[in-house]
Parts: structure tokens; sequence; C-alpha cells
């Protein structure tokens, strides 16, 4: 009877170590994963935000040029006869 319970001590030592094991495993591949989405996180918002300079500078650049079309393409008037109405 002795020798089974040190038997079940010992395999339940284990057991625990192994749980202690896996769970530091697992904590630090969840930190590494933390930290590596953190850093692809910082490098979209730069790179979002150095795109959203570039469409502001060209925004800028060709503001009256788009505001010459629009104003052209309103005023001009070439009345058409619609095909139905032939």
């Amino acid at each position: 009877m002795r020798r089974l319970k040190e038997a079940r001590d010992e395999a339940a030592t284990e057991i625990e170590q192994l749980k202690r094991a896996k769970q530091a495993a697992h904590l630090e591949y969840e930190q590494n994963l933390l930290n590596e989405v953190e850093t692809h996180a910082e490098d979209w918002t730069r790179e979002t935000e150095k795109d959203l300079q570039l469409v502001k500078k060209l925004g800028e650049e060709k503001m009256e040029h788009v505001v010459g079309l629009v104003v052209k393409s309103v005023l001009r008037v070439d009345p058409q006869v619609h095909k139905n109405h032939l």
C-alpha cells in the first residue's frame, strides 16, 4: 500500500511539473504573439498615415483641376433628343 501511495504522489508531482511547464510555455508563446501583433499594428498605422498624407497632398495638388472639370461639365449644355423619342 505504501508503495502505491508513493507512486501516486510521484505521478501527481510529475503531472504538476508538466502542467507548470506547459503553462509557462503557453504564456511565453502568448506574450510573443502579443508583441508581434503590436509591432505589426504600429507598422500598419505608420503605413496608413503615410498613405493618408499622400492622398491629402494629391487632393490639394489636383483640387483646382478637378473643380474646373466639374464646373465645365455642369455648365456645358449639349441638348439632344433622347433615342426613345425618335
